[in-house]
């Protein structure tokens, strides 16, 4: 908002509840309360001249935080798809290995940082924002079992089985155990039952 100019003002009807939280943080901030609600508003508003909204932003943000606190990298498409099709012929089961431990050690520390079903729903968030290329990521929730399907149009079939291997480690950390997997070039179906 820019200072010094004057704009005519506008009463809207919020949740009381709401109204408290946001003055909380507003005095924590120490920032008048008029000066916050319309910045959030304002931001809200340029999330959605993005074809967006506010809370999926948010999302994307918490993800990519928790990546960084992981210690996961951001490495170019090209580069990665380089190295796993020079390894992958004599290295494949290595990889997968590799991939697998690795899954196991991020769903420990997404178990240490989330209750155990939001480490489940922020790890769907997560492939959803992940540089796989994936076009489809939906998970389906049927008594005790979780059904996860992934679908890329161009993921190769050496990087499917290793992102396999990778949420294979995630969910049994998570304390799930592979029941039932599909995979072929550019799509997976697993199916995960609690332990």
């Amino acid at each position: 908002m820019s200072k010094g100019v004057v704009k005519e003002r506008k009463l809207i009807a919020v949740p009381s509840e709401l109204v408290r939280e946001l003055n909380e943080v507003a005095n924590r901030k120490g920032v008048p309360f008029y000066d916050y609600t319309a910045e959030a508003l304002e931001q809200a508003l340029r999330a959605s001249r993005m074809k967006r909204i506010l809370r999926e932003i948010v999302d994307f943000y918490a993800v990519m935080e928790m990546r960084k606190a992981s210690g996961h990298v951001l490495i170019p498409r090209d580069t990665l798809n380089w190295l796993i099709k020079k390894l992958y012929p004599k290295e494949g089961n290595d990889l997968k290995n590799v991939w697998l431990d690795a899954g196991r050690w991020f769903g420990k520390f997404l178990a240490a940082k989330l209750h155990s079903h939001e480490a489940v729903e922020f790890f769907v968030k997560m492939l959803m924002a992940s540089e796989w290329e994936l076009d489809e990521v939906s998970l389906e929730k049927k008594e005790n079992v979780l059904r996860l399907r992934l679908v890329s149009f161009t993921l190769p079939l050496e990087n499917t089985e290793l992102l396999m291997s990778y949420v294979e480690g995630v969910m049994q950390s998570l304390g799930y155990a592979t029941e039932n997997r599909e995979c072929m070039r550019g799509m997976i179906n697993i199916d995960f039952r609690k332990q």
